[in-house]
């Protein structure tokens, strides 16, 4: 059995590895050669830095890895003049034209779909990437939503497009990616364990990634990439500590920031009635922080939280004593963060709900019917 499996994120090697690990718990995989083919999409540099340090980590025994940024791009594939090159330039990267397995987060999109066109006989097999994993291949564009998300849904299209040497490459590579949900035949998901896995995949065999898996993963991360500087901060939280996950959907024409930041400081004024300390965990992605602004209306009552936001919370709260509450709109850390440890969680989805169109839309309503609201919160004696 040869699997080459594709990761574009510090969070996606996570649930990989977590996936893996609940496969050889299931089997003896020991004869199985394991290839990994890794590229960052949009990513910081800090963030680049996060996955090649996960990546290097001895959690799985990769026979070969492969560094996929040239080929695998968005600008490797409007640069192309071939189809067929695009697939020979994957086919000789990976050294093989025998794949036995696919693994990939995304079963609709453009570079995973060129990997299973350069292997046409093998399986593909869907890992979980957050909450996309159960909204994978919605159309973005048929939920009504304010002018801005519609114009950014447009935007976006358009980029794809244009400049392209040749578009019948782009539209090939369109092609493929959505042939993979047809090819899909087994998803290893963990939140599948409490959310209903998207319909649009449905029929190949769903195995449940056990806590267990995902919580080896967190554990030997934090063993590894938290100094102890962080270990202490985090330690020493206050009790009355309220973290709260930013997203950064203005960053990405979703809505537009003055919207977004008036959500933010809603909820904010919230927690510091309830009586809690606020501490601001910016997107690990975001272009320009809200923190700062927050910091000029509400004062020293709003922090940032103290460990780099390149790491996912997910592995620092391994060394948090005192568990604070944890808030937040669309970000699946709600979801690990409750059913990995336990975490007081609330949300405020639901405000943000009106201002996004699309799947965003009905991501947030998935939120606000999963997690109790902001305005739920007991205040502080």
């Amino acid at each position: 059995m040869t699997r080459l499996c594709i990761a574009n994120g510090p969070w996606q090697l996570i649930m990989l590895y977590s996936a893996l690990g609940s496969l050889e718990e299931k089997s003896s995989a020991g004869g199985d050669r394991n290839l990994l083919a890794y590229y960052h999409r949009s990513l910081s540099e800090p963030l680049i830095g996060l996955m090649d340090e996960i990546r290097s980590l001895p959690l799985v025994n990769w026979d070969k890895r492969f560094l996929f940024n040239d080929v695998l791009s968005i600008r490797r594939l409007k640069s192309s003049w071939s189809w067929s090159s695009v697939l020979d330039s994957i086919r000789t990267r990976v050294e093989s034209r025998e794949i036995d397995e696919i693994w990939a987060t995304s079963i609709a999109d453009w570079p995973e779909g060129a990997v299973a066109a350069a292997f046409p006989g093998a399986r593909v097999v869907q890992y979980e990437d957050g909450l996309s994993s159960y909204f994978e291949g919605e159309d973005p564009g048929n939920a009504s939503g304010n002018s801005v998300a519609k114009f950014g849904i447009l935007q976006r299209r358009l980029k794809n497009y244009l400049p392209c040497l040749n578009p019948l490459v782009i539209w090939r590579a369109a092609r493929e990616a959505r042939r993979l949900k047809n090819r899909c035949s087994a998803r290893y998901l963990y939140l599948a364990n409490w959310l209903k896995p998207n319909t649009a995949v449905e029929g190949n065999r769903t195995h449940l990634v056990p806590t267990s898996a995902v919580r080896d993963v967190t554990r030997a991360l934090a063993g590894q990439l938290v100094t102890r500087t962080d270990r202490e901060l985090t330690a020493a939280l206050p009790d009355d500590s309220a973290i709260v996950i930013a997203q950064n959907f203005s960053d990405g024409n979703q809505l537009d920031r003055q919207t977004e930041c008036g959500v933010y400081r809603e909820s904010v004024r919230i927690l510091l009635e309830s009586g809690f300390r606020v501490l601001w965990k910016e997107h690990p992605r975001s272009l320009k922080p809200f923190c700062p602004g927050l910091q000029r209306e509400f004062g020293d009552r709003v922090m940032p939280y103290p460990i780099s936001s390149r790491i996912p919370l997910e592995i620092t709260v391994e060394h948090m004593t005192k568990m604070p509450v944890f808030v937040g709109a669309l970000s699946t850390s709600l979801f690990y963060l409750r059913h990995l440890y336990g975490c007081d969680v609330y949300q405020f989805a639901g405000a943000m709900r009106p201002h996004l169109a699309g799947t965003y839309a009905r991501m947030a309503s998935h939120v606000a019917r999963h997690f109790p609201s902001i305005s739920e919160i007991q205040k502080r004696p």
